[in-house]
């Protein structure tokens, strides 16, 4: 028959097993991915007419700088409108940087330059992604808001239409295409 001391030695044994390094010293943040994704959707209807707005991008190649990583990006955006009668008028275009900073603050916050730098006349559809804010949500890991604007009057048939959606960040699933996983 096991005594109360035996069990309490046990316990004890079985604690200090389970405890290793020093309660005190700060999680260790896992090395930088290679690649990440970075996707985003928008949607509004408004009077029969209708926006919907896809980020869709991969960062590859990256490294740290300081406190912040870059990588090589490419990638597209998209603004599609939907008439009342069914039609669409789409807008698509190719983002792509060589030099593509993300931006990391010690509070958790991001600036994710998806555009590029734009110059203070810029439509305001480059503004509003140039550059997407957001939080860290995991390390590695980031997610914000995001409004979908208007383009050019002159060739965007509802400028004004605009959608709010959400962007996410993260590292790329890297899949071994010959074994198909």
């Amino acid at each position: 028959m096991r005594t109360a001391k035996d069990i309490g030695t046990f316990l004890v044994a079985l604690v200090a097993t389970g405890c290793t390094g020093d309660a005190s010293s700060p999680e260790q943040t896992p090395p930088l991915p290679a690649a990440f994704e970075l996707v985003g959707s928008a949607q509004h209807t408004e009077d029969g007419w209708t926006v919907h707005c896809v980020i869709d991008a991969t960062i590859s190649g990256t490294s740290e700088i300081e406190n912040d990583w870059t990588g090589t990006l490419v990638g597209h955006v998209v603004r599609t409108i939907v008439r009342p009668d069914g039609s669409a008028w789409e807008f698509d275009a190719l983002v792509a940087s060589s030099t593509f900073d993300v931006v990391t603050g010690p509070d958790g916050m991001v600036a994710v330059p998806l555009g590029g730098d734009q110059p203070p006349d810029a439509v305001a559809f480059w503004k509003a992604i140039s550059p997407l804010h957001g939080e860290e949500s995991s390390p590695w890991s980031y997610a914000g808001p995001w409004t979908c604007r208007g383009l050019d009057p002159a060739f965007d048939p509802r400028p004004g239409l605009v959608a709010s959606g959400t962007w996410q960040l993260a590292p790329a699933v890297v899949r071994d295409d010959a074994r198909g996983t």
